[in-house]
């Protein structure tokens, strides 16, 4: 799946002035925690998630997004929490859909957060897709896709992390004999050998847990 990228030539864009003018094309990144000095060195506004770090991004197309820095904060003339409650909010982050992996190539895929669907047992895992202009991972910290995903999965499920782009849901039915340990393994075999360095986002297993995200190995 394609990964929208982040422009920095920003030299030609009228930068929006208040918050409310990107209230829906605001989405969130994500990165794994070793990147959280480097985000702070260029005054990126950030959230501690676990292991992972968080920062909201202003989506003006496809392939032109730009973080939120300390400067665009006091322009706009709002918090950090204000910021990244509308980012979570946003439309723009909450375009996802629940997939198979073959259906994230298909040109009329199967949505499972849609209806009371019967997964197939072939089926072992699912990716929730960013259907937005921003591919992004962030979407597992919206509070309406956690509540879609407790909802769909009410025996509890894991959060495989597959790039800083899409996380993997592997509801607990659908996992056999497999537990934490065993996922995270998994995880760390397919990192070292599948996803690059500048795509990969953590080792670690995660679940939401009493409405919090939680990392579980």
């Amino acid at each position: 799946m394609e990964a929208a990228k982040e422009d920095s030539s920003l030299g030609n864009i009228k930068m929006p002035t208040n918050l409310s003018e990107v209230e829906n094309i605001l989405s969130i990144g994500v990165m794994n925690e070793k990147y959280e000095e480097m985000l702070k060195s260029h005054h990126v506004i950030l959230k501690r998630v676990e292991d992972l770090i968080l920062y909201p991004v202003v989506v003006l197309d496809q392939n032109l997004i730009f973080k939120v820095t300390e400067n665009l904060l006091n322009l706009w003339n709002v918090t950090v929490d204000q910021v990244f409650d509308a980012a979570l909010a946003s439309k723009e982050l909450n375009n996802v859909k629940l997939l198979s992996f073959l259906d994230c190539f298909s040109s009329e895929p199967v949505d499972y957060f849609v209806g009371q669907l019967d997964i197939p047992v072939d089926i072992t895992f699912l990716v929730l897709s960013s259907q937005g202009k921003c591919t992004t991972a962030g979407s597992i910290f919206s509070q309406e896709i956690q509540n879609k995903l407790v909802s769909t999965f009410p025996d509890g499920f894991y959060i495989l992390p597959s790039s800083i782009y899409e996380v993997l849901i592997v509801p607990s039915r659908m996992a056999g004999a497999k537990d934490a340990e065993e996922f995270k393994s998994i995880v760390m075999d397919v990192n070292s050998t599948q996803v690059s360095s500048e795509d990969y986002l953590s080792d670690s297993v995660y679940t939401i847990e009493k409405g919090k995200f939680k990392k579980i190995a």
